[in-house]
């Protein structure tokens, strides 16, 4: 038995804020060569989160997965991620969580879809979502 992974992005930056937002992540828009479309089945690997421009001192972002765009159904706990600051500048950091989760697309799920809701504590951020998951063949 071999593993598959990949990984897949929203591609394009979504602006944060102290309101939960909704980004898709799909492969559909994401650059990444070794990106692919979510599997109805699968292992969710990780949840990263890279931030730019950030303002206003957020320390933390707020977080969940959902398996459609009203964010309805929830596919994981609430998740409160403290965000690592780059190191030469206040301006970017990031957010990895280990996820280690089995996935099962539900009837209220998109095909080759998941939906990252999240918000941060205070202030603004642009961010791109980089969720990572396998299969095992």
């Amino acid at each position: 038995m071999s593993n598959v992974d990949r990984g897949v992005s929203a591609g394009s930056q979504a602006a944060l804020t102290s309101t939960y937002q909704i980004i898709e992540i799909t492969d559909q828009t994401t650059p990444e060569a070794r990106a692919a479309a979510v599997p109805d089945e699968c292992y969710l690997v990780d949840m990263g989160m890279h931030l730019t421009s950030i303002a206003g001192s957020p320390s933390t972002i707020e977080w969940f997965l959902a398996a459609d765009a009203n964010a309805d159904v929830p596919l994981s706990p609430v998740v409160t991620s403290t965000i690592v600051p780059g190191r030469t500048t206040g301006t970017r950091g990031a957010v990895l969580e280990a996820l280690r989760k089995d996935h099962y697309r539900i009837t209220a799920g998109v095909p080759g879809s998941v939906y990252l809701v999240a918000k941060l504590d205070q202030g603004t951020a642009n961010m791109v979502p980089i969720m990572g998951w396998r299969v095992d063949r």
